[in-house]
């Protein structure tokens, strides 16, 4: 299980099973996909984000688009005692990140929510995070104001860009794909 964030999937396994004693077997057993929890910690978008975050030193986070977990579960093995809050619009995606909560990992938040629609006060996160979530919003720009409320910390695939952001306002580290009229760029076939 080295190549497997294990306690986040023995989290997810008790939370599933609300079985507090469960364990990856069981949860192998049970017919759960524990795929998600592979480790991505390699993959240079996420390395990039977890170093800008390592810079920034934020109390809390936001990371909005959760999915599967690969920005997800590096970000909280790294930062062990960070509260996270994280959001996704896919039900079961949000049913298997709230297993996580359910079975002990209890500083995850998890909340279905349209990124469009953030139902969050002000200054509510130190640093917002998107990886591959832009690009499938209608307005974009608008959406990344949104979120950081001022100058922002981008991350972008073959670059990273900090911009001084102003008091009260929220960092947000993003990454998404070189796009060409809207298309996806060929240079990342990560992204077809």
């Amino acid at each position: 299980m080295d190549r497997y964030f294990t306690d986040l999937a023995s989290a997810f396994v008790r939370g599933r099973l609300q079985n507090p004693s469960a364990s990856i077997a069981d949860g192998h057993n049970a017919g759960l996909r524990l795929h998600k929890f592979k480790s991505d910690t390699h993959l240079p978008r996420v390395q990039r984000v977890l170093g800008i975050l390592r810079g920034l030193a934020p109390t809390n986070l936001l990371d909005i688009g959760s999915g599967r977990g690969t920005l997800l579960w590096p970000l909280l093995t790294a930062f062990p005692h960070m509260p996270v809050t994280a959001i996704d619009l896919n039900e079961q995606r949000t049913k298997d990140l709230a297993a996580v909560h359910a079975g002990g990992v209890s500083r995850l938040t998890v909340v279905r929510m349209n990124a469009e629609q953030l139902a969050f006060a002000p200054k509510s996160f130190d640093v917002v995070t998107l990886l591959e979530v832009l690009e499938h919003m209608p307005n974009p720009p608008s959406r990344t104001q949104m979120c950081a409320q001022g100058r922002s910390t981008f991350h972008r695939p073959q670059r990273a860009i900090r911009t001084r952001r102003q008091p009260g306002t929220y960092p947000l580290v993003h990454s998404w794909p070189a796009t060409t009229n809207g298309h996806r760029s060929r240079r990342h076939p990560h992204y077809h």
